[in-house]
């Protein structure tokens, strides 16, 4: 299932003298991170080749500090930091894998913010490689 990062419901255009309060988002839906490239599920790789997965990690209101990767069902995660990033912003990230061996494999993406949020649900990706 393909996670989105945020969704457009309505949108109402008005002119008011004072800026609008806006409202903030619910907790379950802070800390964000998806894959863009999911032509790697179904499709199947060669040992040796380059493998790269890309994607966006955002938040509201807090700057996305890290993302993380893990290859091992979520045991280990390595961390790759986001400098300079600031709370307005979202964060482009790629990951390039190159298999050593065939098999089956599991990248699951998750963002971690400044104040140490880390995405609820991680983002994945199941790829063959023969």
């Amino acid at each position: 299932m393909d996670k989105i990062t945020r969704q457009v419901a309505e949108i109402e255009l008005s002119a008011e003298a004072e800026v609008p309060e806006i409202e903030a988002g619910q907790e379950e839906y802070r800390t964000k991170v998806s894959l863009m490239n999911r032509m790697a599920e179904g499709h199947v790789f060669s040992v040796g080749d380059q493998i790269t997965f890309e994607g966006y990690a955002d938040d509201i209101g807090q700057a996305i500090a890290a993302v993380e990767f893990s290859m091992d069902n979520g045991e280990t995660w390595t961390s790759c930091a986001t400098d300079d990033v600031t709370s307005k912003m979202w964060v482009y990230w790629y990951f390039g894998f190159t298999a050593e061996q065939p098999g089956t494999f599991k990248l699951a993406v998750r963002a971690r913010t400044a104040d140490g949020r880390v995405s609820p649900l991680a983002s994945s990706v199941v790829f063959t490689v023969e």
